[in-house]
């Protein structure tokens, strides 16, 4: 028995029984096994390929901007399908720097020079770590923490002494003598919270 072409349906599940399966032309092709139709994932096209089509190219100077699916943070999101991994997300101004410069090196981000998150053009892109990414960004004003690194005191007045100073795993500073006071005024408030519960 044969398989129906009906590309406006969504494809049915793999295990269908009966008298035909739904067929999504382009991506899944139908196997008859006898017991039971099966899907099997058809020979995608070549990624650069499918990558560049999502690009409104201008000229080399100006931003290629991503014209297909965003993430919810503003960047570009590029789907491959690929046996070992199946299907990923990646970001598309990272995929590509990867595709143009090849392998982005540990610990190093993929940022903009034209400030354009949807931008891919390789020439607007650079390679930076985690510390660069915020300089830039407070360049560009979009944020206002820079410079915290500069202080001598916490925000009550503490001193950022190696004593009185801790570091988080992100690298921030935080007051070793706030953070006793916060968490004395949170046992006192679970011990209230006790107390009243025993009465």
């Amino acid at each position: 028995m044969g398989c129906r072409n009906l590309n406006t349906s969504p494809p049915l599940s793999p295990r269908m029984s009966g008298t035909g399966c739904l067929l999504r032309q382009s991506a899944v092709e139908c196997v008859d096994t006898g017991r039971f139709k099966m899907y099997k994932q058809r020979t995608m096209r070549p990624v650069e390929e499918r990558f560049w089509e999502k690009v409104n190219k201008s000229d080399d100077e100006n931003c290629w901007e991503w014209i297909s699916s965003t993430r919810g943070n503003g960047y570009g999101a590029f789907f491959t399908h690929t046996p070992p991994e199946g299907r990923k997300c990646h970001g598309a101004h990272r995929f590509a720097w990867v595709m143009t410069n090849g392998p982005i090196p540990s610990g190093l981000w993929v940022l903009h020079k034209c400030d354009n998150r949807v931008c891919v053009n390789p020439k607007h892109l650079f390679l930076g770590d985690r510390s660069d990414n915020m300089q830039d960004a407070a360049k560009k004003r979009r944020i206002c923490t820079i410079g915290k690194s500069r202080m001598t005191h916490c925000h009550v007045g503490h001193p950022f002494t190696p004593e009185n100073t801790k570091l988080t795993p992100l690298g921030h500073r935080r007051c070793r003598a706030c953070t006793d006071i916060s968490d004395a005024k949170r046992g006192r408030k679970a011990a209230a919270i006790r107390a009243r519960g025993e009465k």
